[in-house]
């Protein structure tokens, strides 16, 4: 197996689930075997308890019913010796009356003819289908329900049997029979269990390979595109290594750390499109200041003697012939707005390759713009430059002169492309923030950069008189600060110039 990352984190995940499952699988069968002795200690126990309950229970039916049958014997002789004194049947019907009122639990009294020993008279029992027809009779119809149980007692009186019916309390009976049916679905679900027992290791093992199965194909699934993406991420930073800054990886659309990672990835290449950018721009901006300082050097020697030797030719000319004095003058003229020119020349080579160090300090921005917008007035008329937007007390640090210069160069440019196009529109100078950085945006109506990149070359320019030094030295000035300087078409039409500089926290 390789080593790589997909190949361990596969190996992990494997580890992962079978090592829990088979500790689980030992757990589980002493858990079962536990158990198994749990459970047939209970069931024996409770077969023995069940007995035992049984026993007792029945007991106490019996005892229960020997007490109910001696009691209906002594309401049998109280009746037989209330009844000695009566003599007609209507007496005797309240005798019995009476007795059935101040019984609670006598469901009916009866008299009947004497017939002889009480062995002899089976055919008393009020169950029989076939039965005599009481003397007399009294009962009471809520005790003579068919779900009730029943005690029956005989009595053989001198002149008369008596039969008493008492009603016993069916709550017993019931408590026995549910007490045994909760014992009997204990046993059988005791018994049920021991049966199926056999049947959990095979389910244990199909959903311990189900969860195997499973595992794998999720595992597989996440780590195909998070593997994926490492790949992309490891060839992306190989190209990188290898100069390419270009590189781009897509983001994910879900926001894990792997997002973050390739957010930040693309972020980092980025910043180090733009650092080396600015590096290279830096390089150039550096070879023609030194192209500058020795133009500048090389120009600016000769000049002087120049203008002095066409001075005295100028005055040394004879004047007698008019013509040639004419010529005179029209050669001299020629000279010196030649040097004029080159003087100028002279004097911007001179400013792009004697820039002075920085003197950092902090800058309130508010109270700068305002200062640059009244400088920009007072240069090229009143209302020419528009301030819009201002952020109060933010700060940034660097030297107040440069990165004033920078954008006067670069207002300069917008005031002479809006005079161009004939616009009355003045520029306008809008300030923000955005994160870190402090923004600049300069709007102008004018005729537009024909290339945005271009512009920032040195001597590059569009303007008759101009040198194509201001923009590339503004340029220069801002990346110094760590900064940014971008120009585009703005939305309706002109040019929008946006300078980014860290501000302080």
């Amino acid at each position: 197996m390789k080593h790589t990352i997909s190949s361990r984190v596969y190996l992990a995940l494997l580890m992962a689930t079978f090592f829990p499952s088979f500790l689980a699988l030992g757990l589980l069968y002493h858990l079962l075997s536990a158990h198994d002795d749990l459970v047939q200690g209970h069931l024996q126990n409770l077969m023995r308890r069940k007995t035992a309950v049984t026993e007792s229970f029945l007991s106490l039916l019996h005892e229960k019913k020997s007490l109910v049958q001696a009691r209906a014997q002594l309401l049998g002789f109280q009746l037989e010796r209330r009844l000695e004194g009566v003599s007609t049947p209507d007496a005797a019907m309240d005798v019995l009356r009476d007795m059935l009122e101040n019984t609670e639990d006598a469901a009916e009294i009866a008299l009947f003819q004497t017939h002889g020993p009480a062995r002899d008279r089976g055919w008393l029992d009020p169950w029989e289908t076939a039965r005599p027809v009481p003397l007399l009779r009294v009962e009471r119809a809520s005790l003579l329900k068919p779900g009730l149980l029943h005690v029956t007692h005989h009595h053989a009186g001198k002149r008369h049997d008596i039969r008493i019916l008492l009603a016993a309390s069916p709550d017993d009976m019931n408590n026995y029979r549910e007490l045994a049916a909760g014992y009997e679905e204990s046993g059988h679900v005791l018994q049920i269990y021991q049966g199926i027992r056999k049947y959990y290791w095979t389910i244990f093992f199909v959903a311990l390979l189900a969860i195997v199965f499973v595992s794998y194909l999720v595992s597989h699934a996440v780590l195909k595109s998070v593997t994926r993406t490492i790949r992309s991420l490891a060839s992306s930073m190989r190209a990188v290594s290898e100069g390419n800054l270009d590189v781009r990886l897509e983001n994910r659309p879900k926001a894990d750390e792997l997002a973050a990672l390739i957010r930040d990835f693309n972020a980092m290449v980025q910043e180090l499109a733009l650092s080396r950018k600015r590096i290279r721009y830096l390089e150039r901006m550096g070879a023609w200041q030194e192209v500058a300082r020795r133009l500048a050097h090389e120009i600016k020697n000769p000049l002087t003697p120049i203008l002095l030797a066409v001075q005295q030719i100028h005055e040394k000319a004879p004047r007698e012939n008019p013509k040639y004095a004419k010529l005179v003058d029209t050669a001299v003229q020629m000279v010196r707005e030649e040097v004029t020119d080159l003087q100028k020349l002279v004097d911007a080579f001179g400013a792009l390759a004697r820039l002075p160090d920085k003197q950092v300090q902090e800058i309130p921005v508010e109270e700068f713009l305002r200062e640059l917008v009244q400088l920009a007035n007072l240069t090229w008329g009143e209302g020419m430059v528009v301030l819009q937007g201002l952020p109060a007390g933010i700060r940034i640090r660097g030297d107040r002169m440069l990165i004033k210069r920078a954008m006067l160069n670069v207002l300069e440019n917008a005031i002479h492309a809006t005079r161009q196009a004939a616009s009355a529109d003045p520029v306008r100078l809008d300030a923000g923030v955005e994160g870190r950085f402090l923004v600049v945006r300069i709007l102008d109506s004018g005729v537009g950069a024909c290339d945005p990149e271009q512009v920032f070359e040195p001597y590059f320019t569009t303007k008759i008189d101009g040198t194509g030094l201001g923009l590339p030295l503004a340029k220069k000035i801002i990346l110094d600060h760590e900064g940014d300087i971008v120009m585009e078409a703005a939305r309706d039409h002109g040019t929008k110039v946006t300078i980014r500089l860290p501000r302080m926290a």
